[in-house]
């Protein structure tokens, strides 16, 4: 059975001071802790055996509220990250947890409205090859918050969509945070890896922000197959998307 690695370490800096107390993940949206929308959906998908990748920010509050998992229909394994150095960095720290087979990784500051089974459905029944998920967005500067696609074959700029192609562009590049993006379609925070990602990572340096960037691990992993996202999602890194996230689930 397919596994999942929910990554739910990071600084939360953006959510100060309340994340001095509490890890972001635990924080309430829409009245539940943010990683229970993580958790039901990877369930709700069919994946059960959840890895949840913590760190020394505040994680006792994890094993508190969740424990094993059992309460809410999932086993969940614990790893802890040492060092909080990027999600490729991360998700290497569970290799020994995933072992050889293909795996999910889910951030566990994204939320999906309608779930994520549609997205991943393919992946569990043939996961021969990568998958991510993208969202259009409607500027640039949202774009420069996030990983960015960009296509072969196709024009380059903010203004292209993809439903006007007769046939789907590949995936030529991914750009981590770039400052002039070469598209609109944003990397949202879930993946399904091949364990050639952990070969992958074992070339990967450090980027200039001093991180292992899973973009870079995606550009290795290239051909990349993607499914864009059209439903509601929210990443929950600040207390406006918190505020937004909460207003549309309630």
């Amino acid at each position: 059975m397919m596994k999942a690695i929910i990554l739910a370490g990071g600084h939360g800096t953006r959510l100060r001071p309340a994340t001095l107390a509490v890890n972001k993940h635990l924080l309430p949206v829409a009245g539940k802790p943010m990683i229970l929308y993580g958790i039901e959906a990877l369930r709700d998908a069919g994946i059960r055996d959840i890895i949840l990748s913590i760190t020394h920010v505040n994680p006792y509050g994890f094993m508190e509220l969740l424990r094993d998992g059992d309460d809410y229909g999932v086993h969940i394994s614990y790893v802890y990250q040492h060092g909080i150095e990027g999600i490729a960095w991360a998700i290497n720290e569970a290799q020994p947890w995933i072992g050889n087979e293909p795996f999910v990784v889910y951030l566990g500051d994204n939320i999906f409205a309608d779930g994520i089974k549609d997205c991943i459905d393919p992946f569990i029944r043939n996961p021969s090859l990568p998958q991510v998920f993208l969202k259009r967005v409607s500027n640039v500067e949202e774009a420069s918050r996030y990983g960015v696609a960009s296509f072969t074959d196709a024009p380059w700029g903010v203004d292209m969509d993809l439903d006007e192609f007769y046939e789907k562009p590949t995936i030529s590049e991914f750009v981590e945070k770039p400052q002039k993006p070469l598209s609109p379609y944003i990397v949202l925070g879930l993946y399904c890896l091949t364990p050639k990602f952990f070969d992958v990572f074992q070339g990967l340096k450090p980027s200039g922000r001093g991180e292992y960037e899973i973009t870079d691990a995606l550009n290795e992993l290239i051909p990349v197959g993607y499914r864009v996202h059209d439903g509601l999602w929210w990443d929950c890194g600040t207390f406006r998307d918190i505020h937004d996230a909460s207003e549309k689930i309630w």
